[in-house]
């Protein structure tokens, strides 16, 4: 996914004009970095929600497939989870 990238000056300047199109439901990542380079991502709250929900039902998921295999994680595994 190509996103739009902001110079740090830039997210400054726009970040109210951002925050409005979130306001009216534009779902858009954007980026923030030095030289174009993007180095963070902004996205609505309701994005993020999303994401970390479905990184938690995905870890449920495999969770539970070690365990109906009969094994377990290892302790590695479990400090990534």
């Amino acid at each position: 996914m190509l996103i739009e990238t902001l110079s740090v000056r830039e997210a400054r300047e726009q970040l109210s004009g951002v925050l409005a199109r979130f306001r009216r439901g534009d779902r858009t990542p954007v980026g923030v970095g030095s030289h174009r380079r993007t180095e963070a991502v902004v996205v609505p709250v309701e994005v993020f929600e999303e994401l970390t929900a479905e990184r938690a039902q995905s870890v449920r998921q495999a969770s539970a497939s070690i365990r109906a295999e009969g094994l377990s994680s290892s302790s590695d595994a479990d400090a990534i989870l």
